[in-house]
């Protein structure tokens, strides 16, 4: 999507799982010299991140565990035809960030893009159809005038309020302007729909799509903290090669001996006098010292407790379990060549209730691009509930399911199937079980900065022995790569030091 703080730049980490099969060693004694054993867990940009700063501090001895057969995590570039499809992490937030560094000594930035929502907005950039429903150019006015100033109020409640405000929901508090707004101008039950159904847009593409929430789970809290949204800012778009040049950048001091792919990490024992490491396969004798763990929240909210002995400490599993955690997702539908209008930028399909041939599956998808370097391609996004149910199909299943929704939305039976589908399915990956992390309601709520105690190291003896990093680990700009980055080196660095 067009959306610098669409915290789509999301990420895509390495994560681990399953059942203790083999062991590495416990350490006879732990040592801080720069000959210490290092393990990383996880090859995403924050376990890369970690390795090459402690490469470049001088340690010679660092192992990265990656459970996948490949690196980057959640940024996850495919290569087709002559660039990439970036099924994972797209944009970059802004321009005062080491990532924007890193895209710009590579001469790989194609544009920038502003997303304050009375600068870009995709009900007018769009082509948009709603099938039998027709939406009154003179309805889509009202409605843009009427979300117009939201998110600078939002904004303002989020910086400005108390700790009750700043833990209210997005959804709440959108509600009660919608209900507003409704009252005036929906008089009759088919304005209500098609209000309904430009309501439920909004929600999808300028919220849950964003922040990869519920937005009755996405707290206000998020808008104060949020550091990538400044109109002056803008995101910033690469080149076909995206962030497949980035991953190449960071990790290219790192030894391709130094990471072990389809090395699935089952649970790390940091009792003795260093750390054990247990794989679910494949004997590793290599004893370490210390361990940074850089698998995603998804992975920890689901294993964390049977991960770590001894358990881990109670404030830093508090975090854990309250911090949020959801997905959004991505299809790539290859067509032997467009059906679409040469001129469109994207198509937005709104599904308005009550109308003939509408069905529950039509909200599930909302907004399709063109992909700029190649034009038999869409992308289409999908949030809220969407990743899952599309992640739970098969591939025929979705293909017979977005050509239904394109026939019935532009009235087009014509229109074919796609030829091939890309996508990863986020959601039913146990090394991820999502996309990236938000502060939920109940996040907000404790009034506690959730993600630092989830970056706090574990010490023994005086020694940070299990660290961590990741996109969720950063208080400021979690949700994104920049965050994930800057949380390896952050961590390779306190390592360093300690």
């Amino acid at each position: 999507m067009k959306t610098a703080k669409v915290n789509i730049a999301l990420l895509f980490l390495f994560s681990v799982t399953e059942n203790m099969q083999h062991t590495a060693a416990i350490p006879s004694k732990t040592t801080n010299s720069k000959n210490s054993s290092i393990a990383i867990i996880g090859a995403g940009v924050a376990g890369l991140a970690a390795a090459s700063r402690l490469i470049e501090l001088g340690f010679t001895d660092v192992t990265i565990f990656e459970a996948q057969d490949r690196i980057g995590g959640r940024v996850f570039p495919v290569p087709f035809e002559s660039g990439y499809l970036q099924m994972g992490a797209e944009y970059i937030n802004g321009r005062n960030n080491p990532i924007y560094k890193i895209a710009q000594s590579l001469n790989i930035l194609d544009k920038e893009e502003n997303d304050a929502m009375d600068s870009y907005d995709p009900l007018k950039d769009a082509t948009f159809y709603s099938g039998n429903c027709a939406l009154a150019q003179s309805s889509i006015d009202k409605f843009l005038k009427f979300i117009a100033p939201l998110e600078k109020k939002f904004t303002k409640r989020a910086t400005e309020g108390d700790e009750a405000d700043k833990a209210e929901s997005i959804g709440h508090l959108y509600g009660e302007e919608y209900k507003k707004f409704a009252a005036e101008h929906a008089k009759l039950p088919k304005d209500k729909d098609v209000y309904d159904a430009m309501s439920h847009f909004y929600q999808a593409y300028y919220y849950e799509a964003e922040w990869a929430a519920d937005w009755n789970d996405l707290s206000l809290i998020n808008f104060a903290q949020d550091n990538c949204s400044d109109p002056v800012d803008p995101v910033q778009i690469m080149n076909k090669q995206g962030y497949k040049a980035v991953l190449d950048h960071i990790s290219a001091n790192i030894p391709s001996s130094s990471i072990k792919l389809n090395s699935r990490v089952a649970s790390i024992d940091y009792s003795g006098s260093g750390v054990r490491i247990n794989l679910t396969s494949g004997p590793q004798k290599k004893q370490f010292q210390k361990v940074i763990v850089t698998v995603s929240l998804g992975h920890l909210k689901k294993f964390a407790k049977t991960m770590f002995y001894p358990s881990l400490p109670q404030a830093k599993q508090k975090a854990i379990d309250k911090l949020g955690f959801g997905a959004i997702g991505k299809l790539f539908l290859v067509y032997k060549k467009p059906w679409w209008d040469p001129e469109m930028t994207s198509l937005v399909t709104v599904a308005v209730e009550n109308c003939a041939n509408s069905t529950a599956a039509d909200k599930l998808f909302h907004t399709f691009e063109l992909i700029p370097w190649n034009k038999n391609v869409l992308l289409g996004w999908l949030s809220g509930p969407g990743p899952a149910a599309i992640d739970a199909m098969s591939d025929n299943k979705v293909s017979t399911t977005v050509t239904s929704l394109f026939r019935r939305m532009l009235k087009n039976g014509t229109i074919p199937a796609p030829t091939k589908i890309f996508r990863n399915q986020w959601t039913t990956n146990p090394l991820f079980g999502g996309t990236y992390s938000y502060i939920s309601v109940a996040a907000a709520k404790t009034g506690l900065s959730l993600n630092d105690q989830l970056a706090a190291p574990i010490v023994v003896d005086g020694v940070a022995r299990v660290l961590f990093a990741g996109e969720a680990t950063h208080e400021d700009v979690y949700a994104t790569v920049i965050g994930a980055y800057s949380s390896g080196r952050r961590e390779a660095e306190r390592l360093a030091k300690n």
